[in-house]
């Protein structure tokens, strides 16, 4: 299990130099996926269910997911009419994000947000959100406004669980789902140990019975 978590977290950043990223993206705004072998995680948008892979494998809701504070990605993607992906420009959280007309191809650009993670029981299990919805962008949003405030700088991995909410889109007449990741524990990257926090509020996930 350690050296599982261990090879998760492998990074050359150190916390410091993660906390200066995260200054830095929220002072100046983030955007956020390269392609890599993880399993995507999505939405079911029938059922509203989070599911990732091919096999599109059911998540359970209330179960514990590190994230790895390594692998945030920002960039743009480009779709066309049949939603197939004709172009993708990610770096990692930090640096800076080229600008879609330098490329000189006048696609329909989307801001993209990426990170990873890993099933607590499972460290082997790395899967991977990879999303460029308002719902996604939010969610990635409000995991790096909750990095910046966690109860100390050692706990850097956020544990958090994965659930969806949704709200109608009276316009279209269609239910919209999107992903939240609400932090329950706080894990310190380089030993895997747990701080034992239990957030409050109103952004938890649904108790399972």
């Amino acid at each position: 299990m350690a050296n599982e978590l261990q090879s998760y977290f492998e990074s050359a950043t150190s916390i410091e130099a993660l906390d200066n990223i995260l200054e830095n993206a929220v002072a100046t705004g983030v955007v956020g996926a390269a392609n890599d072998p993880y399993p995507l995680l999505k939405i079911d948008q029938a059922s509203g269910q989070l599911i990732f892979g091919a096999e599109n494998i059911v998540l359970v809701t209330g179960s514990d997911w590190v994230v790895n504070p390594y692998s945030f990605e920002q960039g743009w993607v480009a779709w066309d009419d049949n939603r197939t992906k004709k172009g993708e420009i990610m770096v990692p959280l930090g640096e800076k994000v080229p600008e879609p007309s330098q490329t000189g191809i006048g696609w329909n650009w989307t801001e993209q947000i990426a990170f990873q993670l890993a099933d607590v029981d499972d460290p082997s299990m790395v899967i991977k959100l990879c999303n460029s919805s308002k719902g996604a962008q939010k969610a990635f949003a409000s995991l790096l406004a909750a990095m910046r405030s966690r109860p100390d700088q050692a706990h850097a991995a956020p544990v958090v669980r994965p659930f969806t909410s949704s709200y109608e889109l009276k316009k279209f007449g269609r239910t919209v789902w999107e992903p939240k990741f609400p932090v329950s524990d706080w894990m310190n990257p380089e030993t895997g140990a747990r701080f034992g926090y239990v957030k409050a509020g109103a952004d938890a996930a649904p108790e399972v019975d």
